[in-house]
């Protein structure tokens, strides 16, 4: 026994009704199984001798052969393509009954599903129990889509947005300069990359020279009482003592170098999204420090270097933003 897709059938009481799909398949749409697709054959034992009648038949498409007819190849209505990826489908009822579908790489997506507060009857116990939202549904295509939806309502199609990561791209201004375009890169596409000032060899030198003055003082004020029943304080303000030592003479040796006033300044970043500059095989990390261009081999606390533009960094520079698991060219 074989139904043209698109026919409704039901068991003579009609407490279960179910719609031919492609395959000898069908979707249930009332009775025991409602919301799932199961094989014909499954779907008339659920039936228990039940006779099954037909509800509907589509009639043939204008242009499809019919039998005993002869038609050319060019006779033929071609088979129009398939929703393009991400055209979202809305069949609504009314407000408190519609499905919502999206065309996917794998297939027809049904995402959602809401039905107003109606009542089956169980088909074992004849309870009532109310009808819950389907889980995601795949279908084969949209006609298999369509054919699980009730009678009447409307389908409204969304075709695909623009992807966002191009919109982006349009949305990067023409800046003066430079520094100003990376700038909008990095408001744009939310990058957080940014910079970490650390101090000078000299300002370390000073803040070791105090910290030793202070501990010392700590040390010596400590009681022999608080000694006896607090050990560990002395213990702890001993080593932190021997590691500011340490730093004190590092500090020392690092101060008698000519650059010992300047600042270093580091990279440093979070979250998965990042601007580099391509340079033939090498990467630099990117990002504005004080209205200059950093540039880093490392994203996570490598050196900086500053440079005024792109073309100092190198003149085949090419920019590319990782945004959201997508390398865009800019």
């Amino acid at each position: 026994m074989s139904y043209t897709p698109g026919t409704k059938l039901s068991h003579t009481d009609a407490t279960s009704r179910a719609t031919v799909l492609t395959g000898d398949n069908v979707m249930v749409t009332a009775g025991l199984g409602y919301g799932q697709m199961m094989k014909l054959a499954d779907w008339i034992i659920l039936a228990d001798g039940a006779r099954i009648q037909e509800e509907f038949i589509p009639l043939p498409k204008e242009g499809a052969p019919n039998d005993g007819d002869a038609h050319s190849a060019s006779d033929i209505t071609p088979t129009p393509p398939p929703p393009a990826i991400g055209t979202k489908f809305r069949w609504t009822l009314n407000a408190d009954t519609y499905r919502v579908a999206i065309m996917t790489a794998k297939g027809f997506l049904q995402v959602k599903s809401v039905t107003d507060g109606a009542c089956d009857r169980h088909p074992a116990t004849c309870d009532p129990w109310p009808r819950r939202p389907l889980k995601k549904t795949l279908f084969a295509d949209e006609a298999a889509w369509r054919a699980s939806l009730p009678t009447g309502g409307s389908v409204v199609i969304t075709p695909p947005a623009k992807p966002v990561a191009e919109q982006k791209v349009a949305m990067v201004a023409q800046a003066p300069n430079d520094v100003e375009k990376l700038k909008a890169i990095i408001k744009t596409y939310k990058i957080r990359t940014s910079t970490l000032v650390e101090p000078s060899p000299q300002e370390r030198l000073k803040y070791a020279e105090e910290k030793i003055a202070k501990l010392r003082a700590d040390l010596a004020a400590i009681s022999l009482e608080l000694d006896l029943q607090w050990p560990h304080v002395r213990n702890k303000l001993t080593r932190q003592l021997k590691r500011t030592v340490e730093l004190y003479y590092s500090m020392k040796i690092a101060c008698n170098g000519p650059n010992s006033h300047v600042r270093s300044v580091k990279m440093q970043h979070s979250g998965t999204g990042f601007v580099v500059g391509v340079i033939g095989g090498e990467l630099k990390y990117l990002t504005v420090h004080e209205d200059q261009i950093a540039a880093s081999s490392w994203l996570h606390y490598g050196n900086v270097r500053l440079y005024k533009n792109f073309a100092e960094i190198g003149s085949d520079l090419k920019l590319v933003v990782r945004y959201h698991g997508r390398e865009i060219s800019l």
